[in-house]
C-alpha cells in the first residue's frame, strides 16, 4: 500500500496546504491505486483522470499564489 493512501483526508489536506505534498502528488497516488485495483473490482467506473489532474493543478497554483 502506498503510505500516502493510509493518511486521513484531513492530514493530506494539511500537508497540501503546508506544501509538504502537492495536490498533483496526491492525485497521482490515488490514480495509481485505482489503476492497480480496478481490474479486480469488476465494476463500472467512470474515470476522470484528466479532470482530476487539472483540478489538482488548480489547487497547487492557488496555494502557490498564497
Amino acid at each position: 500500500m502506498i503510505p500516502l493512501l493510509t493518511l486521513a483526508a484531513r492530514d493530506i489536506a494539511a500537508r497540501v496546504r503546508s506544501q509538504a505534498l502537492t495536490a498533483a502528488e496526491v492525485t497521482e497516488a490515488h490514480l495509481a491505486r485505482i489503476e492497480e485495483i480496478e481490474p479486480d473490482m469488476n465494476a463500472i467506473v467512470l474515470r476522470r483522470d484528466a479532470a482530476a489532474r487539472a483540478e489538482a493543478a488548480a489547487v497547487d497554483a492557488a496555494i502557490a499564489r498564497g
